[in-house]
């Protein structure tokens, strides 16, 4: 292959992977902003801590498929324990009493 080919082919692969990059924070910002505007149940303290938590999922990789269902507040962890008793994965559940 000549040399200016794989020159080109690199220059277009990592022209690619930041056009990846870019695509995905992006979409990131576009999460942060739907959720600030559109959620009107979250106060203004609940906004920044669920800012803070899509930045980060979004700094920190890309997500598994499996992230958008472990993301369950604390007050649907407790609903669910009310429902169905029993682990929602959270140490409040352990107590000294029970071993």
């Amino acid at each position: 292959m000549h040399p200016e080919t794989k020159r080109r082919e690199y220059i277009s692969s990592i022209h690619r992977e930041l056009e990846i990059e870019r695509d995905w924070y992006k979409h990131g910002l576009s999460k942060i902003i739907d959720m600030i505007v559109w959620n009107e149940s979250l106060n203004d303290s609940e906004k920044l801590v669920e800012t803070k938590s899509i930045a980060m999922s979004y700094l920190d990789g890309e997500p598994t498929t499996a992230d958008e269902h472990n993301t369950m507040q604390e007050d649907e962890k407790l609903v669910f324990k009310e429902q169905f008793g029993g682990d929602t994965g959270t140490d409040a559940d352990y107590s000294k009493e029970e071993e």
